[in-house]
């Protein structure tokens, strides 16, 4: 009966210990995949705070282009283009250059 009692404790200890084994290498296995998850997270939340950010940069153009659009359909635009890019001026208006002495 000894020699069953020893065998049987013996196959107790070995299943006991396969199967803290077995625990350990899942538990391993769950954190490697829990370290992958975050650092594909940080990842994640780089792209879209890059995303955001050149949102944030398109909205802010987008008000620029809105305000040039209602400032080129003004007459100061086109008085102001006027007198940059073909120098008139109007028939009662007096120009003053400073000469170079």
């Amino acid at each position: 009966m000894r020699s069953t009692k020893k065998q049987r404790k013996s196959r107790s200890r070995k299943g006991f210990f396969a199967l803290f084994l077995a625990s350990l290498v899942i538990c391993g296995l769950i954190s490697y995949q829990r370290v992958l998850l975050e650092r594909e997270a940080d990842r994640t939340q780089a792209k879209y705070e890059a995303v955001n950010a050149r949102y944030q940069s398109e909205l802010a153009r987008k008000d620029e282009l809105e305000d040039l659009e209602i400032y080129t359909q003004t007459r100061r635009f086109v008085e102001d283009m006027a007198r940059e890019k073909f120098g008139l001026v109007y028939e009662n208006e007096i120009i003053f250059e400073a000469s170079s002495r």
